[in-house]
């Protein structure tokens, strides 16, 4: 699959992830602070080169309870959602199941 195709399979999904999102903001208040990025601007915060940020499948958020963040983590997981609790933000993102939106 060249770059081109995978990125563009990885795209058609943001629809999904959306709604995963919108399903975890049902059950845990929470704020998005940060989704999509310019190549810029993932290096000016230090993202990964490869960061899903690139291709708007994953978001920075914060809960408006601080308690809140672990049942944040196991319901984005249930989800079919990779969550990481960052200390400030809770970093999620689809499972692109080994799926490389970059070509690799």
């Amino acid at each position: 699959m060249t770059p081109n195709e995978s990125r563009a399979l990885a795209r058609s999904r943001v629809p999904l992830f959306v709604n995963a999102l919108m399903h975890l903001a049902q059950l845990i208040p929470l704020s998005v602070v940060s989704w999509g990025r310019s190549t810029e601007r993932n290096r000016v915060v230090g993202g990964k080169l490869n960061s899903l940020h690139l291709v708007w499948l994953a978001v920075d958020v914060v809960c408006d309870r601080a308690e809140d963040k672990g049942t944040l983590v196991y319901y984005a997981r249930a989800f079919g959602l990779q969550a990481e609790d960052e200390g400030d933000v809770v970093h999620l993102e689809l499972d692109l199941g080994g799926l490389s939106p970059f070509g690799s």
